[in-house]
């Protein structure tokens, strides 16, 4: 996942997965305009770096156990995404 500057897709919902999410996706990532993590079992927090997926259109993070809030980021750099969490 990391490294893969040009995926614009990332589906991974629905498929029991944990950990926390890598600080390298939040900087490599930039092109993502669907990233969908919803259904697992995700841990941590989100980075305040999500501001940096500026093409995002669709972020799915519900049912998960992260913990915290949402950066501010989220909504000032992705706009015109719809944010399901």
């Amino acid at each position: 996942l990391c490294g893969m500057r040009s995926l614009l897709l990332f589906n991974v919902g629905g498929n029991d997965l944990s950990g926390t999410i890598p600080d390298c996706m939040y900087n490599d990532l930039t092109f993502l305009k669907d990233l969908d993590l919803h259904g697992n079992y995700f841990t941590g927090t989100i980075s305040e770096k999500v501001s940096n997926f500026t093409a995002l259109n669709i972020i799915k993070l519900s049912h998960n156990h992260f913990v915290g809030t949402l950066p501010m980021g989220i909504f000032s750099a992705i706009y015109n995404a719809w944010v399901f969490v």
